[in-house]
């Protein structure tokens, strides 16, 4: 393992990126009781107080591994609302919380009705352990994908309680975002980027030719401004590892900033308005995801094609 990882302060618009994700993603609203398995050395360990408290809920703490019946009795008992996972915490539990093949679920015999939505982030999910946990709730619940970052002080793809979606999968650019999907060529993402990239800013997505295959895919920049991002870092040089050597976005006059994940967009051809589905696959850097948490390693890319 190698690389230094990157020290991003973040700043008093930090949390208001925390609280717009958490009431637009997740609805967490006044009088919601908010768990999300975490610490303070991760980003979601922050996110989780900004967006519970700046939106009026209350923060339920357990304090142990989430991984057995007892924690899912606490959040029983808690009245716990909105439930934030890592992905391996869901498949703990499928597994009865000990990770022993054959076991009964850790969920059985817990009530958890009480649950609105499941929030999922940090590793690559699997839609059968998703398809799983929805069911856990009679007349299921749905899972909120959250993708992003410590740079952008919460997510940039996501999907909210209005969008249709399919488990592991994300349906929109999180509030105020424009999601750009780089062409594989770099040289034609310089000179057409509106072009050579998906746009995806809220309205229809814009491609330069008709999509004919149904699936567009590229690597992840994001259209500034932006509400929370990383303005400077402590320890690297900000503007070359966000912004050098990246296309203007379109009439902006502004380079576009990158992220270094890899999107697939999934488009339905079907009757109606152009639909989307995000898919990801990936980093396009030497880092990969432990335990939810980004570390560097001495490998150009990582070989992972996940959908989270």
């Amino acid at each position: 393992m190698q690389g230094e990882p990157k020290a991003i302060p973040w700043t008093h618009l930090t949390p208001l990126r925390c609280a717009v994700d958490g009431w637009a993603q997740l609805d967490i609203r006044p009088g919601s009781v908010v768990a999300w398995p975490t610490s303070l050395g991760w980003m979601m360990g922050p996110w989780l107080l900004y967006a519970a408290m700046l939106n009026g809920a209350t923060v339920a703490l357990y304090g142990g591994a989430p991984l057995g019946r007892d924690f899912l009795q606490f959040v029983e008992a808690a009245r716990v609302d909105v439930l934030g996972l890592v992905p391996s915490i869901v498949r703990a539990w499928r597994q009865g919380g000990t990770g022993a093949g054959g076991a009964a679920a850790a969920t059985d015999g817990v009530d958890l009705s009480c649950v609105r939505v499941f929030g999922s982030t940090g590793e690559a999910s699997a839609a059968e352990d998703y398809a799983w946990l929805m069911s856990r709730v009679r007349g299921y619940r749905p899972v909120v994908e959250y993708c992003g970052g410590t740079e952008i002080g919460g997510g940039y793809v996501s999907n909210t309680l209005l969008h249709p979606c399919a488990p592991s999968t994300f349906t929109t650019a999180t509030l105020g975002t424009r999601l750009v999907l780089l062409a594989a060529d770099g040289s034609q993402a310089a000179q057409e980027p509106h072009g050579a990239a998906l746009v995806w800013d809220g309205a229809p997505a814009q491609t330069l030719e008709p999509v004919q295959s149904g699936i567009v895919s590229g690597e992840v920049a994001l259209a500034m401004p932006m509400l929370g991002v990383s303005q400077r870092l402590m320890n690297k040089n900000h503007h070359k590892v966000y912004y050098s050597g990246m296309p203007v976005y379109g009439k902006t006059g502004l380079p576009l900033r990158r992220h270094g994940d890899e999107m697939a967009a999934l488009f339905s051809l079907g009757p109606g308005p152009a639909s989307w589905a995000f898919c990801a696959l990936g980093r396009c850097d030497d880092t990969m995801n432990l335990g939810g948490i980004k570390v560097k390693y001495g490998i150009h890319k990582t070989q992972m094609h996940k959908v989270i």
